[in-house]
């Protein structure tokens, strides 16, 4: 008998009101194990104190406010899942917070269906993802290539040279990096990427890159392997290598031109062949202009440098990236949605993805996890996306005012609850909350008559 068999799932609520995680303790607390935070400060002790499966953390917060919380959180737990509650006032924060890592947010005040669900449905993601995990770096994503990337890779996978990769954060490095990696002669050896963290000690990032022991000596008990000696023979990336302290761009420089490396607290030298691909949201020559960033280290990764544009910038990207992630996660999930609608589809590529490609992926998974139907309608969609994608450009290029975004949105609502009705008109008016007169003009005005 397995003395933890059925331990239940660990879920941080972080909030600084009492009232708060008091409901959510409530609402949650027959099927998890809820442990609460007031502040950021506490809430990063308790996630290391213990493994957590789900946090919700507010945004709004004295002292370390959610954004900087979520941010210090990914530097001890890259894989939780973080939901941010927020008022509506703060939307665009939430936003932001999802470029940093979040997967979604809810917004108060929310309902306790909306909060069980939500839980439900990504600690089972979580599990579904544990399940499949291999023991090697893969992309979240795909998508389909210019041919200047597609180009770019085959030349880069032919050769050993040292990369940089320019982009904003959330856009495909990932799935380039692992492209390169699976095409090239190291293949089957492993793949690492490293997100240096902007504000953690010099020790912690040494380690991780080049771990502890005296030596390479068999007889060491005590010893931590270090990315750089697991990538021997294979790729390593470096993702935000602006963030390299100046010393131990000094060591990094060896494993490239010596190809070798010492453990901390170590003094024999470790032979190593290890690639490194280095990622940034940065202009480096211009830091290592200023004496910011290493000159002789841009120098040796900056042979060949791809530079990826941010998904704004690329809208007919757009329309296919998310095609391909709708059937990525009906797989994902066993759903069978077969298509957004043109207006959904329209306010996807309209809006801005300030996360880019993570962004978007995450939006997509989190509708086709709770959607039920065959058809993505725009009431499905983010708040944010819904008023800041739809609001931008029609078919004939004139701007779509606020009165046609209500139209566009109603006309869709309406005919999605009817459908699920079979159309029984009486049926419909319980969910919408009104009357068949009121139902009746709807139709009528929305033009939906001939289907309904």
């Amino acid at each position: 008998m397995e003395l933890f068999a059925n331990k239940k799932p660990t879920i941080l609520v972080v909030d600084d009101e009492t009232s708060i995680r008091e409901s959510f303790s409530l609402i949650l607390e027959d099927n998890y194990k809820v442990i609460t935070a007031a502040s950021g400060e506490v809430a990063l002790k308790k996630l290391v104190d213990e493994p957590v499966s789900l946090i919700f953390l507010d945004i709004r917060m004295p002292g370390m406010d959610g954004i900087e919380t979520l941010s210090r959180i990914r530097e001890i737990d890259k894989d939780v899942i973080v939901v941010m509650v927020t008022a509506v006032a703060d939307v665009q924060k939430a936003g932001e917070a999802i470029k940093l890592g979040a997967f979604n947010y809810v917004v108060k005040p929310f309902d306790v269906e909306l909060i069980q669900s939500t839980a439900k449905n990504l600690i089972e993601k979580k599990n579904i993802i544990k399940e499949t995990e291999k023991n090697i770096c893969k992309p979240v994503i795909e998508f389909e290539k210019p041919k200047e990337i597609s180009s770019f890779i085959e030349k880069a996978s032919q050769t050993e040279q040292c990369i940089l990769i320019c982009g904003e954060p959330g856009v495909e490095i990932d799935e380039i990096v692992y492209e390169i990696h699976s095409k090239s002669v190291r293949a089957d050896q492993a793949l690492r990427v490293f997100n240096i963290p902007g504000c953690a000690q010099k020790k912690i990032i040494r380690e991780a890159l080049f771990g502890i022991g005296k030596g390479s000596f068999s007889y060491e008990f005590e010893r931590h392997i270090g990315l750089v000696e697991i990538c021997s023979g294979g790729t390593l990336v470096l993702n935000n290598i602006e963030n390299l302290p100046s010393d131990i761009a000094l060591e990094i420089i060896n494993v490239i031109e010596d190809k070798s490396m010492t453990r901390d607290g170590g003094f024999a030298p470790i032979s190593v062949n290890t690639r490194i691909i280095a990622a940034t949201s940065s202009d480096l020559k211009h830091l290592s202009g200023k004496g910011s960033f290493n000159k002789k280290l841009y120098s040796l990764i900056s042979n060949m440098i791809l530079t990826i544009s941010p998904l704004r910038s690329r809208k007919n990207d757009i329309y296919s990236l998310a095609d391909f992630l709708l059937h990525k996660f009906n797989k994902k999930y066993n759903k069978n949605i077969s298509k957004f609608s043109k207006i959904a589809m329209d306010a996807l590529s309209n809006y801005n993805w300030p996360g880019n490609s993570r962004e978007l992926a995450s939006v997509i998974d989190t509708i086709v996890l709770s959607k039920e139907g065959p058809e993505i309608f725009i009431e499905d969609l983010p708040i944010d996306i819904i008023i800041h994608g739809v609001n931008s450009v029609n078919e004939k290029g004139s701007d779509i005012g606020l009165e046609s975004i209500i139209e566009s949105f109603d006309k869709e609502f309406i005919y999605s609850v009817l459908k699920k009705c079979d159309f029984d008109r009486s049926k419909a008016t319980k969910i919408l909350g009104f009357g068949q007169n009121v139902l009746s003009t709807k139709i009528e005005s929305l033009n939906l008559d001939k289907t309904a």
